[in-house]
């Protein structure tokens, strides 16, 4: 121990040179017949035990990085797969509406700072009107049907889950302000207003408005006019103030956060003409319906899962 292998000598020679390399390496002397530590070797000792623990708390840590970057991971292609059923379903669902975009790209339902007369601003707001309601009744129709949103549902639950890793990007300062985040970013506790939040911003702002009324091209893969495109904007920005103050009035706050759409749509006061306070409690209405039932079946194929 400590230095070249012996050679040339008896075994109980050869065991006392052992013994005597390894004291003289210890630091050790016997006295009293006890062995005891020189004060040097009582500090390297304790150097060693705290080295070690500092290894151990390293190593440990290292590994939860590790799994916190193999789950984001896993949650990224996740959501990015089911933005994609999402979408799919969506499209299904509201298909008359967003054709007759397409396929009369003349229609005008421009209300945004034009000097329009009685008539054709009445027109217009009818215009927009009634192709939002057709939109939100069409989703609301098919939002509890197993064959068709089930699968988005099911993600949704995966995603609800607590302790589970978000990419660290996922969520907008609005959505972290409304929930429960423990100290490395993973959901905690989670309410049913809070997975309502959720579940709605999944549905209606990243997919909905986010991809399939503010990029249809890329996400119908067709090439739309340019007043087609501002008619799809205006549609995304009267769903989104009506999903807007139904989410409010569930949390019974109305925070001047970044919710990642409000930027890309136009603000209440642009489109204030098809706003009209009649039409929008009634969509209130249909919207908030939709949040009811598709959280109750939402809970519905939770328990199918777990029983």
């Amino acid at each position: 121990v400590g230095g070249p292998v012996l050679q040339g000598v008896d075994l109980e020679s050869g065991r006392l040179e052992i013994k005597n390399r390894l004291e003289a390496l210890l630091g050790k002397k016997q006295a009293s017949g006890r062995i005891v530590l020189k004060p040097i070797q009582k500090f390297r000792g304790i150097a060693k035990s705290i080295y070690g623990l500092f290894f151990l708390r390293s190593y440990a840590m290292k590994n939860k990085e590790k799994m916190k970057e193999e789950q984001q991971h896993y949650v990224t292609h996740d959501i990015g797969l089911h933005q994609d059923i999402t979408k799919a379903w969506l499209l299904q669902t509201t298909r008359p509406v967003i054709l007759s975009v397409i396929n009369d790209p003349s229609v005008q339902m421009n209300v945004v700072k034009l000097s329009l007369s009685e008539t054709e601003e009445k027109t217009r707001v009818l215009r927009i009107q009634v192709r939002v309601k057709a939109i939100m009744e069409a989703i609301l129709a098919s939002s509890d049907s197993l064959q068709s949103s089930g699968p988005v549902f099911k993600f949704l639950l995966r995603l609800l889950q607590p302790g589970k890793f978000l990419p660290d990007d996922y969520l907008t300062p609005l959505e972290k302000k409304r929930v429960t985040l423990d100290e490395r970013g993973r959901f905690i506790n989670m309410t049913e207003k809070q997975e309502k939040m959720i579940m709605t911003t999944f549905i209606f702002h990243r997919v909905l408005i986010g991809q399939l009324l503010l990029k249809p091209e890329q996400s119908i893969n067709i090439q739309i006019s340019e007043n087609a495109a501002i008619n799809f904007k205006l549609l995304a920005s009267a769903i989104y103030h009506i999903a807007k103050e139904s989410i409010n009035e569930i949390f019974e706050t109305a925070p001047v956060l970044d919710d990642g759409v409000q930027s890309l749509v136009y603000s209440n006061l642009q489109i204030a003409p098809a706003l009209t306070e009649e039409w929008v409690t009634k969509m209130k209405a249909v919207f908030n319906n939709w949040i009811a039932r598709s959280y109750a079946f939402m809970q519905k194929v939770k328990n199918s899962n777990t029983t």
